[in-house]
């Protein structure tokens, strides 16, 4: 068995091992059907457990990953990380077999990855919902207003990249969010999140702007405070403002089915759900172009912001009593982990120990 783990920051990867089958078995720490393919894709901070079988000719076999290309205007290095899959009996000048990868911009062998992921066994997804959010990801692009605009102010027309989620740009504070409400301070934070973007429109194939480079967002910390226990579905459509890519998105303290995913535009009228055996992961890549659909229930108060890198929602979830502790755990486990890092990639393997304390 080998555990997988994108130790990346915002690169999925696609991971083979030359002349042999992967069967996943566990995605995010939560078991799945097995399923069988010849490669995976892996996003920011999903961990994948596989099985293989050692049943090939004794010889020296490549482990290769490369990096997905979502972005449509995004350069990528056609550079891949290479590792080998030694039998005992190998002799040290053989050559290695090479793995094969897909091409860098191939959505159908990450289709085909997301649609073999199912739960083990069916599981009870509610299907009365409390909560209702439409949330669209993208770039935006902000006028730069930096005193080193040559050194700061590269992007197009002099401008800045700008993350935004439902238009928002999210505003880090200058102190704890949570803290700020236990102590009642005012001014750090606002509660009006919007539940559904302030326009609609083709959000795949075009931007809500007449000139392609006037997409600025709005600025703020602000919040989504959700009630205690209530049962929430999310929907995270991709945009093309500035440009579509696979998004990946992550939840802190929180697991979720994802029921449905798609390309283009969503629409509830003929959007697809799973409600029988989805994977039930706290990490997912909303499709380049497209949309991902999940469900979980608010019920671990906190702070909860949602995101890998860049794009953020807070969630403010709130309960009056106090919060049970949680148990200590160790395990220990051998682990493949997966980094792309500008023109540093890197593959290897390691044992950890894990121990969550009090």
């Amino acid at each position: 068995m080998l555990r997988l783990i994108n130790a990346g920051l915002n690169t999925e990867n696609f991971f083979s091992i030359a002349y042999h089958n992967l069967t996943i078995v566990e995605a995010d720490a939560e078991y799945t059907k097995p399923f069988t393919t010849d490669t995976v894709m892996i996003g920011p901070g999903q961990t994948l457990n596989v099985l293989l079988s050692a049943d090939q000719p004794i010889g020296k076999y490549s482990m290769a990953i490369t990096p997905y290309k979502s972005g449509r205007f995004v350069k990528y290095q056609n550079i891949s990380a290479i590792a080998y899959f030694n039998y005992i009996g190998t002799s040290s000048d053989s050559l290695p077999l090479p793995a094969k990868l897909p091409k860098l911009d191939d959505k159908l062998a990450v289709k085909t990855v997301m649609d073999g992921l199912r739960s083990l066994n069916q599981v009870n997804v509610f299907k009365e919902i409390d909560k209702n959010l439409f949330v669209t990801i993208g770039l935006n692009v902000q006028k730069c207003h930096s005193k080193k605009p040559k050194q700061n102010c590269q992007f197009m027309h002099n401008g800045v990249l700008a993350a935004s989620m439902n238009n928002v740009s999210f505003v880090n504070p200058n102190i704890s969010i949570l803290g700020a409400y236990y102590k009642k301070i005012k001014g750090s934070y606002t509660e009006d999140f919007p539940d559904t973007p302030p326009k609609f429109y083709d959000f795949v194939n075009g931007a809500p702007n007449n000139i392609s480079y006037d997409t600025q967002s709005l600025n703020g910390t602000r919040t989504k405070v959700l009630k205690y226990g209530s049962r929430v579905q999310l929907i995270m459509q991709d945009t093309g403002i500035v440009n579509t890519e696979n998004h990946p998105m992550h939840f802190h303290g929180y697991s979720f089915y994802v029921v449905g995913y798609g390309t283009g535009n969503y629409n509830p009228r003929t959007a697809k759900f799973n409600l029988v055996d989805p994977p039930y992961m706290n990490t997912i890549g909303v499709p380049a172009g497209g949309w991902a659909a999940i469900r979980f229930v608010a019920d671990n108060p906190g702070i909860d912001p949602n995101a890998v890198v860049i794009f953020s929602i807070v969630f403010l979830l709130l309960k009056q009593q106090g919060i049970t502790d949680f148990s200590l755990t160790l395990s220990l486990s051998i682990e493949l982990l997966i980094s792309y890092h500008q023109n540093n990639m890197k593959l290897f393997c390691r044992g950890v120990v894990y121990a969550l304390s009090h």
